[in-house]
């Protein structure tokens, strides 16, 4: 009889810096926003079968999430122009900030905005493992595995829902498809405490406002 566990093993780095020339007396000016307050984050997603009749474990790698974590909290404390740290990464990055903090509405809605984010960029579920809510786990443990990784809060998690489609003959036959996968991942978000941020389509989770209640 085997009981089944799930794990995560995190992977982070800092995005890379430029060449530091200590001969410089200003090189640490010289930084990007990016590399001093954005950090990149791969959660690797293992199911775990323990044998209660020989003790044995046995690991098996089931999917990956992978985003990135914004430590806005100490970009507000060094005056930091919050538009430069997301355009400075990518324009990926740089239209979460334009549907995120452009809109008073959405800022006001999104009571941990002023905290720290993370940019969930993709999460992936291998088919033999779907519908056994490995991914919902993941994201209801992903704010206290970073806080563990990082000793940082985050106060808002951020998702663009999205897809890969494989190239068919039919072209009508991929934009139905398309439309019907989207709306499951978007389903999906959605049942695991996930809104909608007006305007866009780009959902959002509150933790901090999930802790408050």
């Amino acid at each position: 009889m085997d009981k089944k566990y799930l794990k995560l093993k995190a992977h982070i780095n800092i995005i890379e810096s430029p060449l530091i020339d200590f001969a410089d007396d200003d090189w640490f000016l010289r930084q990007e926003p990016q590399d001093l307050y954005m950090r990149e984050i791969i959660l690797d997603i293992y199911l775990s079968d323990f044998n209660l009749e020989n003790d044995k474990v046995k690991n098996k790698k089931v999917g990956v999430l992978s985003g990135i974590f914004i430590d806005l909290v100490s970009a507000e404390i060094y005056g930091e122009n919050i538009a430069d740290i997301f355009d400075s990464h990518s324009q990926e990055t740089l239209d979460l900030y334009e549907a995120v903090f452009m809109d008073k509405e959405n800022n006001d809605k999104m009571i941990g905005i002023g905290y720290n984010i993370f940019y969930i960029q993709s999460l992936y579920i291998e088919n033999k493992y779907r519908n056994l809510g490995i991914g919902r786990e993941t994201l209801h443990q992903l704010s206290l595995v970073i806080e563990y990784i990082l000793k940082f809060e985050i106060g808002c998690i951020v998702v663009l829902p999205k897809l890969l489609v494989k190239e068919k003959d039919d072209t009508e036959i991929i934009e139905k498809e398309y439309k019907k996968l989207y709306q499951t991942i978007r389903k999906f978000f959605i049942n695991s405490s996930f809104r909608s941020v007006s305007g866009t389509n780009y959902l959002y989770r509150n933790t901090e406002y999930k802790r408050s209640q």
